[in-house]
């Protein structure tokens, strides 16, 4: 039998079996993506009690990454499973399913305060343990999770600075207005703000 060495695809003279294929291998696994969704949704979801327990002063930020971006897109891969369109998708559907939750274990890693907010990465143990275990991947596919995951980048847990593949450390916006079109307008938030100016602060809120 003929097959590719690195994507594992039917060639040459059973390249006719490789469609066959793909569509049987698309119909015994579809149950089991729709369920890792679903449990991935709600399992991103019920860690958000730890945001609160553990960050309660930077959890709204947490809930944002959480509620508000990674379950809604979880719940919207769930619903584009029961589309006749998610046979051409299903494979990079998890691929990004993957990305954004580690992405957005990294969002929270780096909004909260150290060095407590080192008990994220064992969230990102999970999302890599949900991602080559709970999901159904072809080989490219999983390839190219591993490229995707290749780029969590390591970020000093106290100042936020980020290493980068030259081995020097960066502050974040300065890293990121390298490595992508962002631009960034420094301003404070108020848990800062009380910190660093709260005699002044409360000065400015007594009567005159």
């Amino acid at each position: 039998m003929n097959y590719n060495r690195f994507t594992l695809s039917f060639i040459r003279e059973d390249s006719n079996l490789e469609k066959e294929f793909q569509y049987a291998y698309f119909q015994y696994s579809l149950k089991i993506v729709k369920a890792t969704f679903l449990m991935a949704a709600i399992f991103y979801g019920l860690f958000g009690i730890l945001d609160a327990v553990l960050f309660p002063h930077t959890k709204k930020i947490a809930w944002i990454i959480r509620y508000a971006i990674v379950c809604p897109f979880t719940l919207s891969l769930f619903a584009f499973s029961y589309s006749r369109q998610f046979y051409k998708y299903w494979q990079v559907s998890q691929v990004f399913l993957i990305a954004m939750a580690g992405t957005g274990i990294i969002g929270m890693i780096v909004t909260a305060p150290g060095p407590a907010n080192i008990l994220y990465y064992a969230g990102l143990i999970l999302v890599l343990m949900y991602g080559y275990t709970a999901l159904i991947m072809r080989f490219i596919w999983a390839s190219a999770k591993i490229k995707t995951l290749s780029g969590l980048l390591p970020i000093c847990s106290k100042c936020k600075k980020i290493r980068d593949d030259k081995g020097y450390w960066k502050q974040i916006e300065h890293f990121i207005s390298i490595h992508s079109d962002a631009e960034f307008s420094h301003s404070i938030c108020p848990q800062c703000a009380e910190e660093l100016y709260g005699d002044l602060l409360s000065y400015k809120k007594k009567p005159s």
